[in-house]
């Protein structure tokens, strides 16, 4: 997909689905939890590697090849997505987005400008893909 950073997220609302890309989840040593930090105020999030609390999301992951490079990982968390669709101000079953985001200095933080997106038009055929 054209612009899709490598580092960044989608958001698919009508299947209530985070996917984390391949570059981000991989730059932050592919955890199996992460802490999702936003600010409201300045539409940013920040996605850190964490240990399981009360406030981490566990991180689901798709392997392919035999060397188990991860293919794909999201989070499935229809309050989460609802409250991001709130925030941005879209409808919960609007067309997903895609977010580009920069691996921080402490090489452990990936920021999220929730302003620049791309839309990913709906397509029928996506009806099964989760």
């Amino acid at each position: 997909m054209a612009g899709q950073g490598k580092n960044g997220i989608s958001i698919y609302f009508r299947y209530h689905i985070m996917n984390i890309h391949r570059g981000a989840i991989n730059a932050i040593g592919k955890p199996k939890y992460i802490h999702l930090l936003i600010n409201r105020q300045e539409k940013k999030m920040f996605i850190q590697g964490c240990e399981q609390d009360r406030d981490a999301f566990k991180v689901y992951y798709a392997f392919s090849g035999q060397n188990h490079n991860v293919d794909q990982c999201h989070i499935r968390s229809k309050w989460f997505i609802e409250y991001f669709a709130d925030m941005l101000g879209v409808a919960y079953d609007s067309e997903s987005l895609c977010f580009s985001g920069i691996l921080l200095e402490d090489s452990k933080t990936i920021q999220i400008d929730l302003n620049q997106y791309e839309v990913i038009a709906y397509q029928p055929e996506q009806e099964g893909a989760s």
